[in-house]
């Protein structure tokens, strides 16, 4: 007959096995939550082809959203231990390239908003600055992005709402690439604690000053793009705050 001691031991070495495993599906879980941003960017696509605009910005919030929270979920369920097999950073690296920077590009050069002669150019510029932002080995530090941080969808957002004249949307592109390459460092929302109660309830607030232009209710309201054109002082206030917590060395 077992000992009662042995007997003990095996028994919670048996639950040990159960809890690895239940932690090992939570881990993949998570992993496969990430992916689903993808859906998210082909349903995103198949949007820009109808030149369904609306329906593309929907699917641009929905993998945002993923992407907003799964690095939280990956973190408390130690994916790296438990489903380590699975690169999640560059998963999530490969998801954001496409979210922030190749769909908002092939959004540019459908929108119509800039010329045959020049959109070209303009994306050809945006997908090489993000590219190497991407790539970069110390594109993120101490809380920080360093460089633009390839907000191309938000930029993007901005010019086929506003509609400002064309040498206003290049000069725009042109000076966020820029940035790109700066040794200029960007508030990372999530991860800086520094003044991250007001960044975050500032997005919060921001978000849904940008949302109206997408509600067919509130599409045409004359108050809709005077709280789009004041929704702009939120990416002030991200870029002063950056340039400020850069300066006190915090960031």
């Amino acid at each position: 007959t077992m000992p009662a001691q042995t007997r003990s031991m095996a028994k919670r070495n048996a639950e040990s096995a159960g809890t690895v495993l239940l932690r090992k599906a939570l881990a993949y879980s998570v992993h496969l939550w990430t992916a689903s941003g993808i859906v998210a960017n082909y349903w995103g696509f198949l949007s820009l082809m109808e030149r369904d605009y609306t329906t593309f910005w929907y699917s641009q919030m929905l993998a945002v959203f993923i992407d907003a929270v799964d690095g939280t979920m990956a973190r408390a369920a130690n994916v790296k231990k438990y489903a380590g097999t699975v690169d999640g950073a560059l998963m999530d690296n490969i998801i954001d390239f496409i979210t922030f920077s190749f769909l908002p590009a092939v959004a540019l050069k459908l929108s119509g908003i800039l010329s045959d002669g020049v959109v070209d150019y303009v994306v050809a510029m945006q997908l090489i600055a993000s590219l190497y932002a991407f790539t970069r080995t110390d594109a993120k530090v101490q809380a920080a992005f360093l460089g633009f941080p390839s907000y191309w969808n938000v930029v993007f957002y901005y010019m086929q709402y506003l509609k400002p004249p064309q040498t206003v949307i290049v000069l725009t592109y042109f000076v966020c690439a820029a940035l790109s390459f700066a040794p200029v460092h960007f508030i990372y929302p999530t991860k800086c604690k520094p003044l991250m109660k007001t960044t975050l309830v500032g997005i919060v607030i921001w978000t849904f000053m940008m949302l109206p232009c997408l509600w067919e209710t509130w599409a045409y309201e004359s108050w809709n793009l005077p709280l789009l054109k004041a929704s702009l002082l939120y990416p002030v206030y991200y870029t002063v705050a950056s340039l400020y917590l850069q300066k006190q060395g915090k960031i």
